[in-house]
């Protein structure tokens, strides 16, 4: 930010005509103001906010706000598909007339079916079923099938009677269980009656026999309650951080950083965030690490909005190569495992938020900013008569942090350094107090210096900062006043 301020031109000039010098006799001196520039870390935002992640506080001190999450990351729908589930039974019973009779009689028999539920990772005990089929398949020596009634108690209709249907006298058929509730003890079992009517005529057979495949298919719930095993599901968010430090090189540490979770759980239970990793990395070097320790495991409580979960503040050690930011980790469901029965709604949810924020507030031992600028003044036709300029550059600086400056002029065609703009690097003072600070450095162009910008075609622009072991928070206000005199000497 520093470096943009001194490089964007702001300045109230004087307009003067050199080529007045060529009447000039004799040798003196000319002092006359050049300008002045005055300029705030507010003016700077908008040339390294393109992506809008600084922003600033009520006091205007400047941060770097990072938001990303997951608002359903976990579903109480993933819970309420169930797998097709399917059983087979064979029934016999003794044949009360195993002979021809005269004429048909008409007659009844009683099969009882048990059916274990027994979807993965849970034991189910209440169920309301929101959409999904019972189909049979029957297979019997009873001769043509009169009616067949399935009847249990543990499917209830939604005014609380008792399940009864009458299946297809073919044997085939296939049963809609929408809003149907599905009740089980803790051993879930589901208990199915059939009593079949047929007509008794020439089943000569010893045995009377029933073969029976049960298919639950496509079973949605709208609810369910039973013991449930743990359930993890993993996250990672990578959010790069597009700023402008190309051209910065070097360390610092960032104070009082701070990295806010929150979540929302609308099931009845308890979870946990675990955290595996929080780093800033990039630049292909070690990242630097949020926490000391990992996992970090965080309790999400049930809540119907989102509530804090974690609220750490910490210091980052920063280097300018970084270039984003990563959390890891997995959301645990029900991690005390099937001990407790719990309730599960389809619409059910949990979810995650991650605020990281980032004040520019600062500990600054060195970092550096070099670029280059094409330059080009071979077209200047500079008076004879100018022996020498020499800019007095004159600053008050609000910044919190010092500032030396050094500016190269290079020629690429024979990729050297013509010359240097000052005989030694200028240094700017920071500002640790509040109160401005003075600082004052020369530039000095005599006609051989003058020669050798003439064959430069770039300048090469080298900045140093540090906060003198001082953490200071930027602000919008912070800024700089420059004023630029200038003393011509010029001769015959």
């Amino acid at each position: 930010m520093a470096m943009a301020m001194l490089l964007m031109p702001s300045c109230n000039k004087n307009r003067f005509d050199f080529n007045q010098l060529d009447t000039v006799e004799g040798s003196g001196q000319w002092k006359f103001p050049v300008g002045s520039i005055h300029k705030t870390l507010g003016d700077v935002m908008g040339q390294l906010n393109n992506n809008q992640l600084i922003s600033y506080d009520e006091n205007g001190n400047l941060q770097v706000a990072y938001h990303f999450g997951m608002d359903n990351i976990i579903n109480g729908s993933s819970f309420m598909s169930l797998p097709t589930m399917t059983y087979d039974a064979h029934f016999e019973t003794a044949n009360p007339c195993p002979y021809q009779l005269p004429y048909p009689i008409d007659t009844s028999a009683r099969f009882n079916q048990e059916i274990k539920l027994n979807p993965d990772g849970m034991r189910l005990e209440m169920a309301k079923i929101k959409t999904g089929t019972i189909d049979f398949h029957l297979v019997s020596n009873l001769g043509n099938f009169q009616d067949i009634i399935l009847r249990s108690d543990n499917l209830k209709y939604a005014d609380g009677s008792s399940w009864e249907e009458k299946l297809n006298i073919s044997g085939d058929d296939s049963i809609d269980l929408s809003g149907v509730t599905l009740e089980v003890g803790e051993d879930s079992i589901v208990n199915f009656s059939y009593e079949v009517h047929y007509q008794m005529y020439n089943i000569l057979d010893p045995l009377l026999v029933l073969d029976a495949k049960v298919e639950l298919a496509n079973l949605k719930l709208r609810q369910l309650s039973g013991y449930i095993d743990t359930y993890e599901t993993p996250f990672s968010f990578d959010t790069a951080f597009s700023m402008p430090l190309d051209k910065v090189s070097g360390h610092l540490k960032i104070v009082d950083a701070k990295l806010q979770i929150q979540t929302k759980n609308t099931f009845d239970l308890f979870a946990n965030l675990q955290l595996d990793e929080a780093q800033i990395y990039g630049g292909g070097i070690a990242p630097s690490m949020i926490f000391g320790e990992y996992p970090v495991v965080v309790q999400v409580k049930p809540s119907e909005d989102y509530t804090f979960a974690l609220d750490e503040t910490f210091t980052l050690e920063f280097d300018t190569r970084y270039d984003a930011i990563r959390l890891g980790g997995k959301m645990v469901f029900n991690p005390a495992g099937a001990e407790q029965l719990i309730s599960i709604y389809d619409t059910s949810t949990m979810g995650i938020a991650f605020d990281a924020k980032i004040p520019m507030k600062l500990n600054v031992p060195g970092v550096n900013y070099l670029d280059t600028i094409n330059f080009n003044i071979a077209d200047f036709d500079a008076p004879k008569q100018i022996e020498e300029v020499l800019l007095n550059l004159g600053v008050n600086s609000e910044l919190p942090f010092n500032l030396q400056a050094q500016l190269f002029t290079f020629d690429s065609k024979t990729g050297k350094v013509t010359d240097s703009l000052m005989t030694h690097t200028a240094s700017i003072a920071g500002s640790f107090d509040g109160k401005p600070v003075k600082s004052e450095t020369e530039i000095s162009v005599t006609q051989d210096r003058l020669q050798n910008l003439l064959k430069a075609d770039k300048l090469i622009m080298r900045f140093g900062l540090n906060t003198d072991n001082h953490d200071v928070l930027l602000n919008l206000d912070n800024g700089l006043d420059v004023n630029i005199k200038a003393d011509l000497f010029y001769g015959e």
